[in-house]
This record gives structure tokens, C-alpha cells and sequence, in this order.
């Protein structure tokens, strides 16, 4: 898993998250997938964000190019 510019595995991916929502207990978390990538991935991190407590969750998206 890539998180901002470092590669993490998903148990220091829980920790890092539940580390941001001790310091601020409202901390929003916004999940953004790889168009490539297993959808699998990012269920385990909402799964991984659940766990460490984080209420404010929700996935990013970019809309397809419309056709000419």
C-alpha cells in the first residue's frame, strides 16, 4: 500500500491510522484506488480504517473521460 509517497504494509497502515485519529479523534480518512489495482486492496484498508477507530471514512473517485 502506498501512503503519500511510502510503500506500507497494511498492519503499519492500521497503526499509522490509529496513531492520526489518537492525536485527532475526528480524523476523515479518504481512500483512493489504484484503476489497476485489486479492489481487494482497498477493502482491506476500510477494513484496516474501521479497526483503528476511524468514523470519517470515504473513497475517492474520478469520473471516466466522456467520449467525443
Amino acid at each position: 500500500m502506498t501512503v503519500g509517497a511510502d510503500v506500507k504494509s497494511l498492519a503499519e497502515v492500521e497503526t499509522s491510522l490509529t496513531a492520526a485519529r489518537e492525536r485527532f479523534p475526528g480524523q476523515a480518512v479518504v481512500v483512493r484506488g489504484d484503476g489497476r489495482g485489486p479492489y481487494q486492496h482497498v477493502m482491506d484498508v476500510m477494513a484496516a480504517a474501521r479497526r483503528a477507530g476511524i468514523r470519517n471514512l470515504s473513497l475517492s473517485h474520478q469520473p471516466l473521460k466522456a467520449s467525443p
